[in-house]
């Protein structure tokens, strides 16, 4: 995905793929030479997954080893401005919403809607280019916007994200589905 994102030229951060800890140990001496803080995350998205901060190579060992069956992702740290915009698409149909940084412990987890039209412009473009650049349909964009008002920077892409509690998604979804359904008896 990563490799993608560079190629299309969307905003991205630095990031390192690995299946497991077991990738890393040999990369001690490349892993040391990495400019911390930085992000660590599960690479497949699930409840309870892994998402840290890491500020030394110490730290990151001692993640990477709780987690040592758990593929992950090393992200270049960027400080937001302490909120993540959700986005989630479903067939150029954007939904929005704020949620405070899970890198805040104590910051309320709950999504607050934002309507679609106070979106700025180049939110919506570099959201609906990830689903051209990937091809997908339905998807979720998480962006960040830095301490010096600088973004959007897309930080996660998820190809089939939940869309419990976004409204409108329901029926933008059994729409898709009448579309497809339509599609397919067409051509078949």
């Amino acid at each position: 995905m990563a490799q993608r994102m560079t190629e299309a030229r969307l905003p991205w951060p630095r990031t390192w793929s690995f299946h497991s800890w077991g990738d890393v140990r040999g990369l001690d001496r490349a892993i040391s030479t990495l400019r911390f803080p930085l992000m660590i995350k599960s690479r497949y998205s699930h409840r309870g997954d892994l998402v840290a901060k890491v500020h030394d190579v110490e730290q990151l060992q001692a993640l990477a080893g709780q987690w040592r069956h758990e593929p992950f992702i090393l992200q270049e740290f960027v400080r937001g401005d302490g909120w993540d915009i959700k986005l989630w698409v479903i067939d150029r149909q954007i939904f929005a919403a704020r949620r405070r940084t899970p890198l805040d412990a104590n910051a309320p987890q709950e999504d607050v809607p934002m309507p679609i039209e106070t979106l700025p412009g180049d939110w919506r473009s570099v959201t609906l280019e990830i689903g051209r650049v990937f091809d997908l349909r339905l998807y979720g964009v998480d962006l960040l916007v830095t301490e010096q008002g600088q973004g959007p920077l897309v930080v996660d892409v998820n190809s089939f994200p939940g869309y419990r509690g976004v409204a409108g998604a329901a029926s933008a979804l059994i729409t898709l589905i009448e579309r497809l359904l339509e599609e397919r008896q067409v051509t078949v």
